[in-house]
């Protein structure tokens, strides 16, 4: 008895801390995309922590990433991206095999290494160094733009050499990373999506800042709250929240009679009377859902369907208004 007490207290101080620990179940900030369409639909895995095991080219403008996982601490492979302590990585592969149709980029022998996003929102914005795929030369890279503006190059695209470094996002309506590789050709993608944001191109090199900052502030926009005059003591405040899935397509919500415009980057904070039953429509539609002080309902989230386009209001709870609102405050955070 003794014996075992001694071998279980020597496993206890010496040999487990040599181990990684199972990762805490349900953190949003750390968890695994592990398709796709998960990353579309905000369908992250917690039950195993990422973590950065090695990052190639430090001291470069362009890094590359190894992951790997605290349960068996073996490298992550088959993924389409992971969270981290709320920053975001996106595997290489997928990037190479969900490219839009005109885009090409050399292969590769590190597709399993992630890239770091520095931004995201409408769009996660990324660089390409087109001279490189090795973990010793620049690399691949993520750059700001997205819901940030980055970091300040002003590299040129269409440069010579290693200095070829040129802009991309990731188009989750598409479903595709888009390449942007000259000046017309971003131009042509502001005029079909942005065309407040397009410009005459004087010449066919494009500033990377420039394109950082354009996207930047397209990631950037935010629709105000609602703040309606009701009295405190007779009435219960509410929170309604976006899905991921109605990035782009924006709606709008019928509200005790009042019209509010809904995006991917609206919370509305609203007080319900308790005097009166209020529902909160889609406007244009038959969906509502019933809101009162009768119940515990505090949360509501809005979502879309991919597939049929069509909205949804439903009751929700504060777990998930925790993990899209951190969602929606680092697109935020990253669009000043």
């Amino acid at each position: 008895m003794i014996r075992c007490l001694f071998t279980f207290l020597i496993y206890v101080i010496i040999i487990s801390p040599l181990y990684p620990q199972r990762a805490d179940a349900g953190d949003p900030s750390n968890c695994i995309f592990r398709t796709m369409e998960d990353y579309l639909d905000d369908v992250c895995d917690t039950s195993d922590k990422p973590y950065v095991d090695k990052v190639f080219d430090r001291g470069g403008r362009v890094k590359k990433y190894i992951l790997k996982t605290r349960r068996d601490n073996k490298k992550l492979k088959k993924a389409f991206a992971a969270l981290i302590d709320g920053e975001l990585y996106i595997q290489i592969y997928p990037i190479t095999r969900n490219l839009a149709k005109k885009d090409r980029l050399p292969s590769s022998r590190y597709t399993s290494d992630f890239l770091k996003v520095l931004s995201w929102g409408v769009y996660d914005y990324l660089e390409y160094d087109g001279d490189s795929y090795n973990r010793s030369g620049s690399g691949i890279g993520i750059g700001g733009g997205g819901v940030s503006t980055g970091i300040g190059l002003g590299l040129s695209l269409g440069g010579g050499g290693g200095d070829r470094i040129r802009g991309m996002i990731f188009d989750p309506d598409n479903q595709e990373f888009n390449v942007f590789r000259n000046c017309k050709d971003f131009n042509e993608f502001l005029l079909e999506r942005h065309p407040e944001f397009s410009y005459e191109c004087k010449k066919k090199k494009i500033k990377l800042n420039q394109i950082r900052s354009i996207i930047g502030q397209i990631n950037g926009a935010q629709n105000p709250a609602n703040d309606v005059d009701v009295d405190e003591e007779n009435s219960k405040l509410i929170t309604i929240f976006p899905h991921r899935s109605i990035v782009k397509h924006p709606c709008a919500l019928l509200i005790a009679g009042e019209e509010w415009e809904f995006d991917d980057l609206t919370v509305l904070d609203t007080r319900v009377a308790c005097d009166e039953v209020i529902n909160i429509c889609v406007n244009g539609t038959e969906v509502c859902v019933e809101a009162s002080c009768e119940d515990d309902v505090v949360y509501y989230l809005v979502s879309r369907d991919r597939e049929t386009d069509t909205f949804s209001v439903e009751p929700s709870d504060a777990d998930e208004h925790k993990y899209y609102t951190a969602l929606l405050e680092r697109r935020k955070k990253r669009g000043k």
